[in-house]
């Protein structure tokens, strides 16, 4: 059986819904991009965008 494009975005969409649901209930952040950008999230709402530099990674403050 093949997958159409719409039905593999909506099995990708629903599994990382369901991560991140996950993720919250245990207490843990979870990651995810945006527009090119990537993000993480914490339980009580924080939200910060992860930098990359050319040998680590960094948050900056809250967005």
């Amino acid at each position: 059986m093949e997958l159409t494009r719409e039905e593999l975005n909506e099995f990708g969409r629903q599994a990382a819904e369901k991560a991140r649901s996950e993720a919250q209930a245990a207490g843990l952040p979870f990651s995810y991009g945006q527009k090119g950008r990537v993000f993480r999230e914490y339980p009580d709402g924080r939200k910060f965008e992860v930098l990359r530099s050319k040998r680590k990674f960094s948050v900056r403050g809250n967005c």
